[in-house]
Formats: C-alpha cells, sequence, structure tokens
C-alpha cells in the first residue's frame, strides 16, 4: 500500500495563525480517502476511514504517518 495523495484542513485564529484540523489520506487501492490523522491536544490520532475505527495515538506527526506507510525506522523519524 502507498500513500497516493493528501489534504490538510486548516482554520485561522486570531493570535495563533494557522491551526490544523485535520489530514485526509489516500492510498493507491481506494478512491475514498483511507485515513483522518488530527491534532489531539499534543498529540496526533490516527482513524481508518473506511472502517470507522481508531488506529492510534501518536506523539507525532511522522509517527502517524509512518503507521500509515513505514518508511524509516523509527529511530530515524526522530533525528528527523
Amino acid at each position: 500500500m502507498g500513500l497516493c495523495d493528501a489534504d490538510i484542513y486548516s482554520d485561522s485564529r486570531p493570535g495563533c495563525g494557522e491551526v490544523v484540523n485535520h489530514v485526509l489520506v489516500w492510498v493507491r487501492e481506494s478512491a475514498d480517502p483511507a485515513y483522518l490523522i488530527r491534532p489531539q491536544g499534543m498529540r496526533w490520532v490516527l482513524i481508518d476511514q473506511i472502517r470507522e475505527s481508531d488506529l492510534g495515538i501518536y506523539s507525532s506527526f511522522e509517527a502517524a504517518l509512518n503507521a500509515i506507510r513505514p518508511v524509516l525506522p523509527i529511530r530515524d523519524i526522530a533525528a528527523a
């Protein structure tokens, strides 16, 4: 499974600048968005949009993306 496309949905808030609401991620195998990543406090929640279930809560956006399509070992993500 490979990532195909992504859309970032955000709001502008006075004094805060641009704030991310959520990110939709498409994979090659599906015409519909397969995953939704949204911030929750200082963490990121990964949701399976097709099965409508939470897959996990991650400390960084990169870790949530890595859960969808592992590319780098986790220690390399922390260094990036």
